[in-house]
Order: structure tokens, then C-alpha cells, then sequence
């Protein structure tokens, strides 16, 4: 209990301050209490987290969700503030060993986040394979979409089932 209120009081200082820990460790753990895998077609649960960051090991600026209901899967990326202007963020969900791959903007998913908004979802991917397994990605670009021409943020899931 005590370490759940500690992960708690992380979050609050994380979202509040834009804080990050310094320990990788942390820093998954800190990003699973970030969001709660939301989907239009119902919430899941966290198999893997991580942070989205400014350029490589900078701030924490949202989190990025492999997430999992029953024998389904989706990527699920949440901000901690509101895009700016002029930015766009969009989460990516990666299955193997066949390299399909699913985005916001695929069928079932909520569209990119854009200026303004904090969060988006891919479709949830039905798999009862085993020998299947995915992985999440989230990245945020200056620009207007679908333009990947400067990565402004990004992080990365283990690929896990």
C-alpha cells in the first residue's frame, strides 16, 4: 500500500511539475499510473509503459501504453498538458512477428492528438496466438499532420504479450 501511495504521489508531481525520476525503473512505474488505457470500446490494462519525452532522455511530457483487454490489444498515448499549436501526436501499435501495424488514424482508432488535445488510441487488435507479441509506440511532431519531418517527442514499449 505504501509503495501504490508513493507511485501516486510520483504522478502528482510529474503531471503537476513536469518532473521525471531518474531511475528507469521509475520511470515505466510513473508512466503506467499515468493513464489508464482508455478506449471508446472499453478501459484495459497496462502489460507495458513508458515515458513520451522531449528528444532522447529529456523531460516527460506524456506516456505511451501497451494495453490489453482480454485477447485484445491497443497502443494508448496520453499528454500531460495539451499540445501547442503548430504539433501533432500520434501512437503506433506494432504486432509480430508479421510487422502489421496500426495507428490513431487506423479504423476504430480516435485520430491523432492534436493542438489542444491530450490523447489518442489505436484499434484493439483481437489475438489469441501466443506466439504473438507487440509493442506500443507514441511520438509527437512539430508541424501539421501527416508531416514527420521534425520529432518534437517519443517513447517506446517493451514488446511483450
Amino acid at each position: 500500500m505504501k509503495r501504490l501511495l508513493a507511485v501516486v504521489a510520483l504522478l502528482v508531481l510529474a503531471v503537476g511539475g513536469m518532473a521525471s525520476p531518474s531511475h528507469a525503473a521509475g520511470d515505466a512505474q510513473s508512466a503506467v499510473a499515468a493513464a489508464n488505457c482508455r478506449h471508446s470500446q472499453g478501459s484495459g490494462s497496462v502489460v507495458s509503459a513508458d515515458y513520451v519525452r522531449l528528444n532522447v532522455g529529456g523531460q516527460a511530457v506524456g506516456a505511451v501504453q501497451l494495453c490489453r483487454s482480454g485477447s485484445y490489444y491497443w497502443a494508448y498515448m496520453v499528454m500531460y498538458s495539451p499540445l501547442r499549436s503548430g504539433y501533432w501526436g500520434n501512437a503506433l501499435l506494432f504486432r509480430f512477428p508479421d510487422g502489421a501495424k496500426w495507428s490513431c488514424n487506423s479504423s476504430g482508432g480516435n485520430r491523432y492528438v492534436e493542438p489542444g488535445q491530450t490523447m489518442c488510441w489505436t484499434p484493439r487488435i483481437y489475438s489469441s496466438s501466443t506466439s504473438q507479441t507487440f509493442l506500443a509506440q507514441a511520438y509527437v511532431c512539430v508541424g501539421t499532420y501527416p508531416s514527420e519531418a521534425h520529432y518534437y517527442a517519443d517513447g517506446q514499449t517493451a514488446r511483450l504479450r
